[in-house]
């Protein structure tokens, strides 16, 4: 049982190392070329994790791919491949609730995963996602924003109140028949609790307005949308990085976007305020595992349990990611991905590392 947990845990850390932007192949390719990887655990950790189609696209550009066992390559090819056909469908979401939007003058601001479908590159995005996250900043439009939702096919999961914030930052989610992704309507971008370390008329001020599709779309600004990764692991969804719980393709997230974000952005007033409490504690654990596993550097203080690696806060429960893949499933069954047999026969060939992945 002991090495079986130090396995899963090494596993852990080099499933970081190969998906990470900032770690080089040399300090990746050791564990494959040396027999010390249990492809098994690998697919199902990255597919609790959400990061399947990352680690194809990461392999690839480390030029490792071909170090993979031939089955893991195939399946992973595949995820990648078809998770490009689901990106598809949500970008068509997209661009059907943003002409909605625009034809009524809702300015509305894209976050988090939609923004990859946003790229002129987005083919090449291994971000999987389940659901679209829209803000509409003005309150004031809210109400007609619903309506126009509703006249698009867009309806509440709340059997009633499903108009009703609570303490919530954004709305029960919205759905329509036939579509991928559920629809999260944020009033706010964060809980109030967090609101200081993103406040929304300072975001607001810094949005950068795009012409996207022959629409005017909003995106956050590259330091914001790093911090909003920031709160998304560390702190919302019931701090899941302190339960253990946080997925890797949301740790990934924003390792990618503090990268874009350049190298001054862990010294900006937003970042420093989290060497005060009461922020301290958790970005000091946060960092120093990222460090460990993604190859961030930073000076926040180290925390000696994550210094000797003896924890795995991204090991996420297998619930929510079994929701993607049955959907992917289901939609090779009911034939909704085209004409592609071989694709077809290569995901049925292999699900059984996912659909059948156990909580490891």
């Amino acid at each position: 049982m002991f090495k079986r947990a130090k396995n899963r845990l090494a596993t852990h850390y080099w499933l970081c190392s190969a998906i990470s932007p900032l770690i080089k192949r040399e300090q990746v390719v050791k564990a494959i070329d040396e027999g010390e990887l249990d492809w098994d655990i690998v697919m199902a950790q990255a597919h609790q994790g959400m990061v399947l189609p990352l680690l194809y696209k990461s392999l690839v550009q480390k030029q490792l791919i071909d170090r993979a066992p031939d089955e893991v390559g195939q399946a992973l090819e595949g995820f990648f491949d078809l998770n490009v056909v689901l990106n598809g469908r949500l970008r068509s979401q997209v661009q059907a609730i943003t002409a909605c939007l625009n034809q009524n003058g809702i300015a509305h601001v894209w976050l988090k995963g939609a923004t990859h479908l946003l790229r002129t590159d987005w083919r090449q995005s291994p971000r999987t996602m389940l659901d679209i996250d829209v803000w509409i900043p003005n309150q004031d439009q809210h109400e007609v924003a619903f309506k126009k939702l509703a006249e698009l096919g867009y309806e509440s999961v709340a059997e009633k109140d499903g108009h009703v914030l609570g303490n919530s930052h954004h709305y029960p989610p919205l759905v329509k028949k036939g579509e991928s992704a559920r629809l999260e309507f944020h009033a706010s971008l964060v809980n109030k609790k967090y609101a200081s370390l993103l406040p929304d008329r300072p975001s607001l001020d810094q949005v950068q307005w795009l012409k996207w599709e022959g629409e005017r779309v909003g995106v956050l600004s590259l330091l914001d949308q790093a911090m909003h990764a920031y709160i998304q692991c560390v702190h919302m969804s019931g701090n899941q990085f302190l339960a253990g719980q946080v997925t890797l393709m949301k740790t990934h997230d924003f390792v990618e976007r503090l990268t874009l974000a350049g190298p001054t952005a862990l010294n900006s007033e937003s970042f420093c305020r989290l060497h005060q409490q009461p922020w301290s504690d958790s970005a000091n654990m946060f960092f120093t595992y990222l460090h460990y596993a993604f190859g961030v550097a930073s000076d926040f203080k180290k925390n000696a349990i994550y210094s000797g690696r003896q924890r795995n806060p991204a090991l996420a429960s297998v619930a929510k990611t079994q929701d993607f893949y049955q959907r992917i499933l289901n939609s090779i069954r009911e034939g909704q991905v085209g004409p592609w047999h071989k694709l077809h026969i290569r995901i049925w060939r292999n699900l059984r590392y996912i659909l059948s992945a156990k909580e490891i």
